[in-house]
């Protein structure tokens, strides 16, 4: 019995004992199928997501496709207007909201000959805008594209777009106007206003081709590195920095001197042409022709204000070519070589980093759109000379009756002690504010 007793007692805790490894097996087999079926909702609501979101994908993409460009819309003249049939009387008040346009005219037949840069575009929107209506946005129109350009009167940044009617970018980057005295934002010639900041240009899809940055000088990232025929255009700027160097100090030239590229540019000929224009292809322009001038541009920046006021042009040996080499050049043509003043103290003064507040302080409106601030060279040898600061304003006559009288006032500003060295006042009898209008509304030139 009691042998007997054993053995059910072992067969029992057998039992046992295999239905715990059964138990145990059944409740990883379901953990496990649980977890199976969860990575296979989970991937299979994956699969199914990233159908549906290619789906919508593909929709949007081809609405976008189908997109096209479309002007903003052209307000009305304000008017009244009278519903006779219903007795109803409102007001239009576009104009009233800020926002005028005009449609400018055509390449053919136009009174007001607006600015074309190409043979494609034949006729330009200009959309005034903001509280004074000293805002542009101006469309010109060709069937192959748009190009877009805004800028205002109280900045300097000339903002440039160029797209297809699809609406997908052709190029686009900002400009820095050059703004002087007599002349409006609506005029705005090549040598006037140059590229800043990164330019990207794209492919038929929208994809960027060509990214240069013209504050960096770079392509696509990498340092611009001639070579073949415009190999010489690199020792020819180290020759200029040296200069630049030499005569303004280390420290002023890496904290106040900018290259400007765009402004830049090599004549591939034997012949220095003018000098009101800079060299007659631009430095990132590859040739095959020797080189035998180049211009080398410099800016002096001061904040986010930019002074276009050094200039190089030298010989394919090394020579700067000043005042000496063009004896009956007109001092206000920019393109030789001068902005080097050998009496600097490699520092400018206070009252020049802080121009604005010294304008303000002397009666100047330098949100007024006939104020100007520029650097002035006043020649003493053949490429060395007095950097003035000019901070100049004209007052135009309000008075409805003849004699108008406009009066330009002007302060020279010397940069390295402050003191303000000569001040003049013109008047300018027999103009009102229509005729000054006249003559800065030039029609636009093409680069």
């Amino acid at each position: 019995m009691k042998q007997k007793g054993r053995k059910t007692k072992k067969t029992r805790e057998r039992v046992v004992t295999q239905t715990l490894v059964v138990r145990h097996i059944e409740k990883h087999a379901v953990s496990t199928f649980k977890t199976n079926y969860k990575i296979m909702i989970k991937y299979n609501h994956l699969f199914y997501t990233r159908i549906y979101l290619s789906i919508v994908l593909s929709i949007l993409s081809l609405n976008a496709i189908s997109q096209k460009f479309k002007l903003p819309d052209i307000p009305k003249y304000d008017s009244i207007y009278i519903d006779s049939y219903n007795g109803v009387i409102s007001q239009k008040s576009y104009f009233l909201s800020g926002n005028k346009v005009f449609e400018i005219g055509y390449k053919v037949g136009s009174i007001l000959n607006a600015a074309f840069t190409s043979g494609e575009e034949d006729s330009c929107y200009a959309y005034f805008n903001g509280k004074n209506h000293d805002s542009y946005d101006f469309y010109y129109i060709s069937k192959p594209y748009i190009r877009n350009e805004k800028y205002s009167e109280t900045s300097k940044i000339f903002k440039y777009h160029k797209f297809n009617w699809n609406y997908i970018p052709i190029e686009q980057g900002d400009y820095y106007f050059i703004k002087k005295m007599y002349e409006s934002t609506s005029t705005i010639y090549y040598n006037k206003k140059y590229k800043i900041g990164i330019w990207i240009k794209y492919d038929s899809i929208g994809k960027p081709i060509e990214t240069i940055d013209y504050d960096n000088f770079t392509i696509n990232n990498k340092p611009i590195k001639y070579t073949g025929k415009l190999k010489i255009i690199d020792s020819l700027k180290v020759l200029s920095d040296k200069k630049l160097i030499e005569v303004y100090g280390r420290n002023f030239y890496s904290k106040y001197i900018r290259f400007n590229l765009d402004h830049s540019g090599y004549y591939p000929f034997n012949d220095v042409m003018s000098t009101e224009q800079p060299g007659g292809n631009s430095i990132l322009e590859k040739t095959e022709k020797n080189i035998y001038f180049v211009d080398l541009s410099y800016d002096i920046v001061i904040g986010d204000e930019r002074f276009n006021s050094i200039q190089f042009r030298v010989t394919n040996n090394g020579q700067f070519l000043g005042r000496t080499y063009f004896p009956n050049c007109n001092e206000h043509y920019l393109y030789l070589t001068q902005g080097l003043d050998s009496l600097n103290n490699g520092k400018l003064h206070k009252n020049v980093l802080n121009w604005k507040k010294i304008a303000t302080n002397k009666g100047l409106d330098i949100t007024n759109k006939y104020f100007v601030a520029k650097f002035d060279f006043k020649p003493t040898s053949d490429y060395y000379g007095e950097l003035r600061l000019v901070l100049e304003q004209t007052v135009i006559s309000t008075s409805k009756n003849p004699p108008y009288t406009n009066v330009l006032q002007q302060f020279f500003i010397n940069p390295w002690t402050g003191e303000i060295i000569e001040k003049i006042e013109k008047k300018d009898e027999g103009r009102d504010e229509m005729e000054v209008q006249r003559d800065v509304m030039e029609p636009m030139k093409a680069k």
